[in-house]
């Protein structure tokens, strides 16, 4: 386990720069043979250069543009990164306390929802049946032996 870390230690970072550098050259290259492609297709119509040369041309452009563009994208991921950690900081820190506002809101509806659950689950397992008295139609605890409203014998 020591040996990893020392081996850790003792690796050089990337040549970013190396990279860029690398990247730039190779777009550079791509361009002039985008443009020598496009000047021999009009030298190809007039009839001085062949359609194979056109062909290698358009092939190595796409080779050294692709080259390029992926060589730049690793050579500028550190900065790239270091202002994406930067924009969220901001972003973070200009809109903390729309976010707390946002968590406890969501809180608040979620306890009442809650607590509103629990309250008819309790209601619901605490609730005795109920009958309705035959004279005047109220409703009462099927325990009970006379109408809570007009007194009529409910056992009959």
């Amino acid at each position: 386990m020591n040996n990893n870390n020392e081996n850790n230690q003792n690796s050089k970072p990337i040549p970013y720069s190396l990279f860029r550098i690398i990247g730039g050259i190779s777009l550079i290259i791509g361009f002039c043979l985008l443009l020598s492609m496009i000047l021999g297709t009009e030298s190809f119509l007039s009839g001085g250069v062949s359609m194979t040369s056109i062909s290698i041309r358009g092939f190595l452009w796409f080779i050294f543009s692709g080259l390029g563009m992926v060589l730049l994208s690793i050579g500028f991921r550190p900065i790239i990164a270091k202002y994406s950690i930067k924009s969220a900081k901001y972003i973070q820190k200009e809109n903390s306390s729309d976010l707390r506002d946002l968590s406890s809101d969501a809180a608040d509806i979620h306890s009442d929802a809650i607590k509103k659950t629990v309250k008819s689950i309790k209601s619901g397992l605490s609730e005795e049946e109920k009958i309705y008295c035959s004279n005047c139609g109220k409703e009462n605890k099927k325990s009970a032996n006379f109408c809570n409203n007009c007194g009529e014998n409910l056992k009959q």
